[in-house]
């Protein structure tokens, strides 16, 4: 479980390194180069981060020993492969937005969470109720991402500009309220 809570820890960091980088590289009226100097440093930290969470939280999640999964793990995969494709089909064909990398890490955001709250729930290191909330709680995070993620484009700069960051902080909150239901449930 320790590995699992430094992912989320890490993962949580790169969200908070992300809205760094998005406050100085996007700020409506602010040209900066996005990948080099200081911006690009954040950037570097903000995807290093990142990928160091989701090893250790993928690591985490597989040895993580229970008797049976309460959540099917390659079901759930799979439900994010068809959500991903219906998704960026939609968003593209029907309302002609933009794909860009944001929704990937919405969808594979949501998988990953779904499968580490589910194996914390098989291995009774979450209630029935803290299941069904963080369930219910990474849902909502999802559907709020996925729709600043829509409007992005279809409102002034600022109006953008904040819209950007709020995926970022509803999934920052949701792993850092995760972490501390694990460790309340973690002895030693």
């Amino acid at each position: 479980m320790k590995t699992l809570i430094t992912g989320q820890v890490s993962l949580i960091l790169c969200c908070i390194f992300y809205l760094l980088w998005w406050r100085a590289a996007f700020y409506p009226g602010v040209t900066v180069s996005r990948v080099t100097g200081r911006v690009g440093a954040l950037l570097y930290i903000t995807a290093a981060l990142g990928i160091f969470g989701l090893i250790l939280s993928i690591i985490g999640i597989n040895h993580i020993e229970v008797e049976r999964d309460i959540i099917s793990g390659p079901g759930v995969l799979i439900g994010g492969v068809i959500a991903y494709i219906v998704l960026l089909l939609g968003s593209r064909f029907l309302l002609h937005r933009q794909v860009t990398t944001e929704l990937f890490l919405i969808v594979g955001w949501s998988v990953l969470m779904i499968l580490a709250v589910g194996k914390a729930y098989s291995a009774a290191a979450l209630s029935h109720g803290a299941f069904a909330g963080m369930l219910i709680l990474i849902a909502a995070a999802a559907v709020m991402s996925l729709i600043f993620y829509l409007a992005y484009y279809n409102v002034e700069p600022m109006k953008g500009f904040i819209f950007g960051m709020i995926p970022l902080i509803t999934e920052a909150l949701s792993m850092l309220i995760f972490v501390v239901m694990l460790l309340k449930g973690v002895k030693g």
